[in-house]
């Protein structure tokens, strides 16, 4: 070990938390520097495992101090659950804090080595992905960034295999390309995702084939790690021994096992018992929703009793984390009498420290968890917990859908440990009592990916068009057994039967926001749009058992399948939807009972607190038929009626105004915004509001919608603009300099079909006005008058400007002389928007017209009929031959440089 660099690491840590790291800390910091990431970090609960996040910051600022960096930039933290609280995100945004208001010392240091990487002002950003969501991408702002990232095995794993959940087909291979490229993937509780570490290797292996430009590390967390492992990080004595670690591991937490007939019951009376005993926070961990439901139900009959679960929306979520969080997670100076009754979302993930803990019995892994969240700093003496059994589970006829066989050999394990009906649950007896055994016969079954082919990744290389038929990419994430991908719910009150042809424009008025999604599994969607209801047996988000009865939904609503305003269609099929898509349902629909956790049913539509929340900026939708809900809505009405007013008189009324109570927040906001922006809503009017002074939020712009901006930008200067930040990019990525030149001379052509004449006049409202090229119109401009301004200049609808910038370029055989790799540079130019992978779409032009363009000394001529949709036209067997040189995941990497050089620069000339 360094002396030196364990003091420097001692002093970060110091500086950042105000105490010295663990000894494992320490030593993986020295491992890192020295050798590069392990395969794997085994460490019992409460070891402080999200500190990788502070060691990998150090790590990557010691390297750029250095002048050496090997080490990712991008941090992506995977947990296979649904969480409560993300514990790495809130310790993310903590650091990020830190190092963002540091003006001295060693977090200054870090923070200024950060900064160099070319982040700008921020050292490091954080980012949470919660489902993807149209223009929610602020993680994938800058390819230099250095940043962390925060979500489970679905959200990253899809964006990994280029099929991001809820990523609109453009931007698929941008997604894939920062994922899987300069990335460290820190699979947390690895034991439980096996299919994704498998998965990770076989991708790992792949990119090993090519030249890789970035370093891709991946690192596997659990204190059961699979087997096979050879390069394993462990605790040690001096972890055992160490004064506030030592006690985490050593603490006491003697255990009753109970067999019993009825769960709820049992589970109720032990909680009671407990609290006459004089304990105060008592955790009840099950294995099934539904009983998680019931045992709050009859808990809080009489006392405060919260229920948590990964079927609830962060909407209704945040206000009790608010509330209660500072009250429970670990190191809270006084005990709370309160009951929270939670699914297995609890078991990884929360920092919380109970005082009891009453538990379903389940796999021995699943139980080490549970119990980490009992007396989790070892303060308390002693801190009492149950495990209940149902006798039929004792030695059941079948194996449990969950744990399998390892339910029932737990519970033997269990009693063979136990002294009396007592067996000591703190991470130190237990790991004595297995002495050296792994575990693995008492874990939850592990699931295995099918074998990740070459034939696969052709086909999820494509990904605008994507393959009539594909591969379903959860196989891969969860394995065969239990995949079952995803989608996001959200419900919306302002969709009613007779306005059915203008639901994809209401929606778009006010686009869902993360935190109004709910995840639910498509399957048990589908299920219930046949009619039926179904309970999901437990919490983990890969498997669920469907019970089915019937529901209240005699005929299958019609919904908005939600893929930005130009993608989403209105449909009532359920085949119409995708894994990972956004559907919308009209709040009459309901459902919200059987695919969820929502209980506050007459607060459904939550679209303006989300975007509070998510945007930090109060927006409010003022229409006839959401205000009828208002206690008092005053002279808005009347307002609304006569369509005559302006900002004073609308602000005048919305302070006079009751709205509900779940509202206030938002039209406090609108109260105190110095500016009102007016929008159109189909039935009324949406109200903007200022933002919110927060310096995590940012809202980026996504694939064609940066063309609206509020000032005039010349074609040429736009052009100049993209080309020096995708050479700032490409050079920060330390990409070769052959690389760099081509990227950035592909920056500089991207938008040259832009000089189409009808586009100039798309641009300008639909008449050109001038002669001077344009690439960006002027004007806040809604969907419906960009739609208008299209039809008036003689656009061909769906019309793509880089197809005819790649035939402008191929006009001159030597216009692109400079470029090292020329079919590298045409096809940079042809995917700039997403598309063109591997074929570039067609489109009807019945009106062609001849572009005629001066260029760096060329005249470049071609018709706007361009032709590259056909087979021959060389854009597909360009895209393949640029696979098999750069690989998957290195082409869509060089792709991203050039796609978010061209969005930041159009960020940038947003006029005030």
């Amino acid at each position: 070990m360094s002396d030196s660099i364990a003091k420097a690491f001692g002093d970060f840590f110091e500086a950042l938390h105000g105490y010295d790291p663990f000894p494992w800390q320490t030593r993986l910091v020295q491992r890192v520097l020295e050798r590069g990431w392990p395969e794997a970090l085994s460490l019992p609960t409460a070891a402080g495992k999200t500190a990788c996040i502070d060691i990998a910051v150090f790590v990557l600022a010691k390297q750029v101090e250095q002048g050496a960096v090997t080490t990712p930039r991008r941090i992506a933290w995977m947990v296979d659950r649904r969480v409560i609280v993300d514990e790495a995100y809130q310790r993310s945004q903590f650091v990020a804090a830190r190092l963002r208001e540091a003006e001295e010392g060693p977090l200054r240091f870090v923070a200024d080595s950060l900064r160099r990487l070319g982040g700008g002002d921020t050292p490091l950003a954080t980012a949470r992905l919660r489902g993807g969501v149209y223009r929610d991408q602020a993680w994938a702002k800058t390819p230099t960034q250095a940043t962390v990232i925060c979500s489970t095995v679905d959200q990253i794993g899809s964006r990994i295999l280029f099929r991001g959940y809820g990523v609109g087909n453009n931007s698929l291979a941008l997604h894939a390309g920062l994922a899987a490229n300069d990335c460290l993937l820190v699979l947390d509780e690895a034991h439980v995702s096996e299919p994704m570490r498998q998965t990770l290797a076989a991708v790992q292996s792949y990119r090993d084939k090519h030249a890789s430009y970035s370093p891709l590390a991946t690192l596997f967390v659990s204190a059961t790690p699979p087997s096979g492992l050879h390069d394993v990080v462990t605790a040690d004595k001096q972890d055992r021994a160490h004064a506030v670690l030592g006690k985490r591991i050593g603490a006491r937490k003697p255990t009753e096992l109970v067999s019993i007939k009825d769960p709820v019951a049992a589970a109720v009376k032990q909680a009671k018992e407990m609290r006459k005993a004089g304990v105060g926070s008592i955790a009840v961990m099950v294995n099934r929703v539904a009983t998680a439901k019931q045992i709050h139900a009859a808990l809080a009959k009489d006392a405060v009793a919260i229920l948590l679960t990964g079927r609830m929306r962060e909407v209704d979520r945040a206000p009790l984390l608010e509330h209660w969080l500072p009250q429970l997670q670990a190191g809270a100076e006084a005990s709370q009498e309160v009951f929270v009754v939670a699914t297995q979302t609890l078991e990884v993930g929360a920092n919380l420290d109970f005082d009891g803990l009453v538990t379903e019995c389940a796999s021995l892994d699943a139980l080490r968890q549970r119990f980490g969240r009992l007396n989790r700093l070892g303060l308390k003496e002693t801190a009492p917990g149950v495990i209940l059994i149902r006798q039929r589970d004792i030695a059941p006829k079948t194996d449990d859908p969950i744990y399998g066989q390892a339910l029932p050999a737990t519970w033997q394990w269990l009693n063979e440990h136990a002294n009396k009906g007592l067996i000591d649950m703190g991470v130190a007896a237990v790991s004595d009592a297995l002495d050296g055994d792994s575990g693995v016969a008492l874990s939850a079954p592990r699931a295995d990916a099918p074998v990740l082919l070459p034939a696969h990744l052709d086909l999820w290389a494509q990904t605008s068009p994507r393959p009539a038929v594909e591969p379903d990419v959860s196989l891969w994430l969860h394995g065969m057994e239990h995949a079952s991908p995803t989608i996001q719910v959200v419900w919306r009150a302002d969709l009613l039967a007779d306005n059915r042809e203008q639901w994809v424009e209401i929606v778009s008025a006010l686009a869902p926001a993360s935190p109004e999604l709910l995840d639910v599994r498509l399957s048990a969607f589908r299920l219930w749009l046949d009619g039926e209801s179904q309970v999901e047996t437990e919490d983990v988000s890969h498997q669920y058992q469907p019970v089915s009865s019937r529901s209240d939904v005699a005929v299958p609503p019609d919904f908005v399948i939600w893929r930005g305003p130009e993608e989403a269609i209105v449909s009532a099929e359920a085949g119409d939807i995708r894994p990972g898509d956004i559907v919308v349902l009209p709040a009459g629909a309901g459902g919200w009972d059987q695919l969820g956790c929502i209980q506050e049913t007459g607060q459904i539509d939550r679209g303006e607190v989300a975007q509070l929340m998510s945007r930090r900026r109060p927006i409010l939708r003022l229409t006839p038929g959401l205000l009828a809900s208002w206690p008092d809505a005053g002279e808005l009405p009347e307002l609304l009626a006569t369509g005559e007013f302006d900002e004073t008189q609308l602000q005048d009324a919305l302070a006079a105004a009751v709205p509900p109570s779940w509202l206030q927040t938002v039209a406090d906001a609108l109260r105190d915004s110095r500016t009102l922006h007016i929008a159109q809503h189909p039935n009324g009017i949406i109200v903007i509001g200022d933002p919110v002074e927060n310096p995590e939020a940012d809202i980026v712009t996504s694939e064609d919608d940066s063309a609206s901006t509020t000032g005039f930008v010349s074609l040429d200067e736009h052009s100049a603009g993209v080309a020096q930040w995708a050479h700032d990019f490409a050079r920060g990525c330390n990409l070769p300099d052959e690389l760099v030149t081509d990227i950035e001379l592909a920056a500089s052509a991207h938008d040259l079909g832009k000089s189409d004449p009808r586009f100039q006049a798309w641009l300008q409202g639909g008449i050109r006005l001038g002669e001077e090229l344009l690439a960006k119109s002027g004007g806040l401009q809604s969907v419906a008058a960009i739609r208008k301004a299209r039809g008036a200049s003689g656009y061909p609808r769906g019309g793509r400007h880089e197809l005819l910038s790649v035939r402008l370029l191929q006009s001159v055989p030597n216009s692109l002389q400079s470029a090292h790799d020329l079919d590298l540079v045409l096809h940079l130019v042809a995917s700039h928007h997403g598309r063109c992978r591997p074929f570039a779409p067609v489109i009807e032009d019945p009106d062609p017209v001849e572009v005629v363009l001066p260029w760096r000394g060329h005249e470049l001529r071609a018709s706007s009929q361009t032709g590259l949709e056909t087979l021959d036209s060389g854009v597909a067997e360009r895209f393949w031959n640029l696979v098999e040189k750069y690989g998957y995941w290195g082409l869509a990497y060089l792709e991203s440089i050039l796609i978010l050089a061209d969005r930041r620069r159009s960020e940038s000339e947003v006029r005030p």
